[in-house]
């Protein structure tokens, strides 16, 4: 069963339950030999995970995967006792774990797989009205893969799929082995970028949003999606640790950036990165670049001898300039520090008066 030729939709949908471990049902109605079930399935299994195969294996499957731990269901209270020992150390002092259970009965469902929660996919020939009984949900949010296959998610299908849909799209053409390749390339350097950030909060610091998408080359999803992985796979929560990037100065930014000659625009509160827009790369855009400015002006404004309208102007070698403002941000309620890269061409003062124009559109 090859899923690639099915629905892209679909087919990102059951990558992306995969990849954020949700548990996942392949329900089929006629027989389907495991190898071509597996060879698809392990292009969505990230291979730094271990993989976990309960059931009848065929050799070429067994040489292949030899990371694998293979584990029989003629001894189901065996199996259960290993998977429960696996899973107790999943993701803290072993690898994260993914087990693959092929040809799944009723009885395996209810004692092997109704009690994990994450981690799983399991291939059976069960009706899916049969599996809703198990599960004791009316709808296990079901997609069609085709005619003869179904897939169920009893946790219930992954909120967004865009990423996994944009790398089924860049390698729709390719052959099999390009294939994997481009899906285990995207998931191994979001995996890098978790343990990146986990090793941020192991260590008590705070993390940017905006100063990790910035400094790691990545845009708002990916971010997402390793907030994600460092949750699923490493057992943290990490929002607490989160400075999250704000929407209402974000679209502020955009806004911004519309204007002739602005190359880029970036905000900060309290020594924190709040939002970055730009047109190139490589610019010398950072937090400790910024924030000195915005404090200056803070703290001129704290003195309460300046008026509202507080601005700094740094010319750079090529005439270009770069404008500082500390200005009152109505959807936040409080000052917010600015920084706009301009072209030599723009005036300050154009800059300054198309600023209030969009400002005076959000009180």
């Amino acid at each position: 069963m090859d899923l690639f030729k099915q629905h892209i939709d679909n087919v990102a949908t059951v990558f992306a339950a995969i990849w954020q471990r949700k548990p996942v049902i392949l329900a089929l109605k006629e027989e389907v030999n495991n190898d071509s079930i597996l060879d698809t399935l392990f292009n969505f299994i990230p291979e730094y995970r271990q993989p976990i195969i309960c059931g009848q294996i065929s050799k070429k499957v067994f040489f292949e995967q030899k990371n694998a731990k293979k584990l029989s269901t003629d001894d189901l209270d065996s199996l259960i006792d290993t998977l429960h020992a696996c899973y107790n150390e999943d993701g803290i002092l072993s690898l994260p774990i993914q087990t693959i259970y092929l040809d799944a009965e009723k009885k395996d469902f209810e004692r092997a797989l109704l009690n994990l929660k994450y981690g799983w996919i399991a291939v059976t020939y069960l009706k899916a009205s049969d599996i809703a009984t198990i599960f004791d949900m009316a709808d296990l949010s079901p997609i069609l893969l085709h005619d003869n296959a179904m897939a169920l998610f009893p946790m219930g299908k992954p909120v967004d799929n865009s990423i996994e849909k944009s790398l089924l799209q860049q390698c729709e053409n390719s052959n099999s082995t390009v294939k994997r390749f481009i899906l285990q390339m995207k998931m191994s350097e979001v995996k890098f970028l978790s343990k990146a950030l986990l090793d941020e909060i192991e260590k008590g610091n705070r993390i940017n949003q905006v100063a990790v998408e910035e400094l790691f080359g990545i845009n708002e999803a990916i971010f997402h999606r390793t907030l994600d992985i460092l949750r699923s796979e490493s057992q943290v929560d990490p929002i607490p640790y989160i400075h999250f990037s704000v929407q209402s100065v974000s679209n502020f930014l955009k806004q911004i950036m519309k204007i002739n000659g602005v190359i880029a625009v970036v905000a900060g509160r309290n020594d924190n990165l709040l939002a970055i827009e730009k047109k190139k790369q490589g610019l010398p855009i950072s937090i400790e670049l910024i924030m000195p400015f915005v404090d200056i002006l803070k703290k001129s404004k704290n003195q309460g001898f300046w008026g509202d309208d507080l601005s700094l102007v740094i010319k750079s070698q090529d005439n270009r300039k770069i404008l500082f403002c500390y200005k009152y941000f109505p959807p936040e309620k409080e000052y917010i520090g600015f920084a706009f890269f301009l072209d030599a061409e723009l005036k300050i003062s154009l800059m300054m008066s198309e600023m209030e124009k969009i400002l005076e559109k959000l009180n």
